[in-house]
């Protein structure tokens, strides 16, 4: 008896991948979380979250409690290290992603041990930050604030009470401010990018430093919204520095400022209750098919990713759950490399999938993005069938009414066909945006919507908004060239001018 157990233990050992780690779901109104951590421990998380974001909305005077747009989805690691093996990126403790398929962050959940050390928190509030500012903003910001905003609020902390401080220093920071002096003109005239890696500790400090002084000297909040309100109009940054009056008394200010001790406040009034939240287990195949997902979105080892991606798939030939993102990886890597054969390989797990299960969303528009992307692929030689290419995304939009990448997808086909869009693809893109307003390529695409109705003071407003972001430049000033000739000819653009 004892050796039959052993050997059935031994079988359900080996029918779980060595590498699986068991990934938890929970659900709130303005997220979807994964943890590789126990369930209390997520459960805790996404309160923490949804407190997290009530704050944001009573601080910055956000007009609704209510979710705006869909649910972001958040992946909390073990820590630091763990967030760098799957991103593939050195010194990153967290990060924020605009994806076509919907925005996530990846952040972890260690705690500080030290009030000098980089907790998993602070992390992931400095990244949903960056989101909550593109979510519910109609306006860019300079690289500074992005940065320095998301380190000040990302030192919010809790009471057993619902009360919370706001404001509280930011002691890393702190530290690095003794290290290395950077001037205010290099605050605002910079972009991340235009710093050292070896010196953006320094900018990042400075960043949150000059952002403390300005939200909390009594003379400064009216001259920085008056700051951020001309930059989002297009202002140059010398322009837009004006309203500080003399930079070098600004200057001076700051560092004076760095010498004392910062103040903070606590709330008086506590946290609205946040509703309940149970953490559910995704099991061994859906842990692993997370991890290749995620894999995915980010980028890292794709032929590997694909291995293991066809090993699940002929493991569960019936799941389309597991065909679809097998599907998704072999179109992406077809696009990149021009592979019919990859193509074809993706065409066949699509039909698997919708085989199984004729309503998936995802592999519904997969399947219409393959048909779109052979013929790219082929210079227009193979044959399309706009007709059956808008049915697949009526179809998945039938299965998730809120899927706004197939919204997107389906305007997009009016643009590759050169067509008039009809008035549910109009209607699909407004709603892709009101979804995602955060994602550049939908904004443009809504933006390019306006336009083909003559209304183009609005559409060149959007696309103002990515010309002024540092990290979208060249997206937006693309984008609001091609409206202001069609502004000029009125005429349908050709798609490839706002990829």
């Amino acid at each position: 008896m004892r050796h039959l157990l052993l050997a059935i233990l031994l079988s359900l050992w080996l029918a779980v991948p060595a590498q699986a780690r068991e990934w938890l779901r929970a659900e709130t109104p303005h997220f979807t979380i994964y943890s590789d951590g126990y369930p209390m421990e997520l459960e805790r998380w996404a309160k923490k979250l949804e407190w997290f974001d009530q704050i944001l909305r009573r601080e910055i005077g956000a007009k609704s409690a209510r979710p705006v747009g869909e649910p972001l989805t958040v992946y909390l690691l073990e820590d630091a290290k763990a967030v760098q093996q799957v991103t593939g990126q050195r010194y990153l403790a967290g990060i924020y992603y605009q994806s076509s398929e919907g925005p996530f962050l990846i952040a972890n959940r260690k705690p500080g041990y030290r009030k000098e050390e980089l907790s998993g928190q602070a992390t992931l509030f400095h990244e949903y930050a960056h989101h909550f500012m593109y979510r519910n903003s109609t306006a860019a910001y300079p690289a500074w604030y992005r940065e320095g905003f998301a380190e000040y609020v990302s030192t919010v902390a809790f009471d057993i009470d619902r009360h919370y401080t706001f404001g509280a220093p930011t002691y890393h920071r702190l530290k690095q401010l003794k290290k290395r002096d950077v001037a205010v003109n290099t605050l605002l005239n910079s972009e991340v990018d235009d710093i050292e890696a070896k010196h953006r500790a320094n900018f990042y400090a400075w960043s949150w430093l000059l952002t403390h002084l300005l939200k909390s000297d009594p003379a400064r909040p009216r001259q920085l919204d008056a700051y951020l309100a001309a930059f989002a109009r297009g202002a140059s940054p010398e322009q837009a520095a004006q309203v500080f009056g003399d930079l070098d008394a600004l200057e001076q200010q700051l560092r004076t400022y760095a010498e004392t001790d910062l103040l903070y406040r606590r709330s008086r009034e506590p946290l609205g209750e946040t509703p309940e939240v149970k953490a559910e287990a995704l099991g061994p195949v859906g842990s692993q098919l997370l991890e290749l997902h995620l894999a995915r979105q980010v980028g890292q080892s794709p032929d590997e990713a694909l291995g293991a991606l066809r090993q699940l798939a002929a493991a569960h030939p019936g799941n389309a759950d597991v065909l679809a993102e097998l599907a998704a990886l072999e179109l992406r890597m077809a696009l990149a490399t021009r592979d019919l054969t990859l193509l074809d390989e993706a065409d066949a797990a699509i039909d698997r999938a919708l085989a199984t299960d004729p309503a998936h969303p995802v592999a519904s528009v997969l399947k219409a993005q393959s048909a779109m992307q052979r013929s790219r692929i082929t210079g227009g030689k193979a044959a399309i069938d706009w007709r059956a290419i808008r049915q697949r995304l009526v179809n998945a939009l039938r299965a998730d009414p809120d899927n706004a990448l197939a919204m997107a997808e389906l305007f997009r086909t009016h643009l590759s066909e050169r067509s008039r869009p009809s008035p549910f693809a109009y209607a699909a893109i407004e709603r892709a945006f009101a979804l995602q307003p955060e994602t550049g390529r939908i904004r443009t695409l809504y933006a390019i919507s306006l336009g083909l109705r003559g209304r183009f003071d609005e559409a060149k407003a959007l696309a103002q908004v990515l010309v002024s972001d540092p990290h979208r430049t060249v997206q937006g000033t693309r984008a609001l060239a091609t409206l202001r000739r069609m502004e000029a000819a009125s005429r349908v653009p050709d798609e490839g001018e706002i990829e």
